[in-house]
């Protein structure tokens, strides 16, 4: 099995971003591999090459929500970003189409999947996510009611 670099699926995956400057998605990569689980075994990724094909998802996404946000002044020299999200449609002249998630089921996400789902490279990420055993949510639930103090 080929075991491809973080750059290589980048160049083929996020074109756009591996079209700018060496030192551009250098950054998104570093940055990406900075906030990752670095278990490259079974228990983690799973391989050398899933972690570096996540990591290159994970440099997309995080480089496409950023070019899509946009700061909204919040008064006494505070700023904060808003991003449009994920795109639902659009609208030409003569038609309008909308668009859905698709293969990600809406009803099982939380808010951190919601968020990777807004982007193609983050449903991509899901999608490698969710094979693997380290990386499944689960919940815990108490045996009773909570009692007060």
């Amino acid at each position: 099995m080929t075991t491809f670099t973080p750059e290589q699926y980048l160049e083929k995956y996020a074109k756009p971003l591996y079209d700018l400057t060496d030192a551009v998605y250098s950054f998104w990569l570093d940055d990406a591999a900075n906030g990752m689980n670095g278990d490259k075994t079974g228990s983690g990724w799973g391989s050398a090459d899933r972690y570096n094909k996540a990591q290159a998802l994970i440099a997309a996404h995080n480089w496409t929500r950023v070019g899509s946000s946009s700061p909204v002044d919040l008064g006494g020299g505070r700023l904060a970003i808003q991003s449009p999200g994920a795109i639902t449609g659009q609208t030409t002249i003569r038609e309008s189409v909308a668009y859905g998630n698709p293969g990600i089921n809406n009803v099982d996400m939380g808010a951190v999947e919601s968020e990777w789902a807004t982007t193609v490279y983050g449903r991509m990420l899901l999608q490698i996510v969710r094979t693997r055993p380290a990386f499944r949510f689960f919940s815990v639930s108490a045996p009773g009611p909570v009692q007060g103090c």
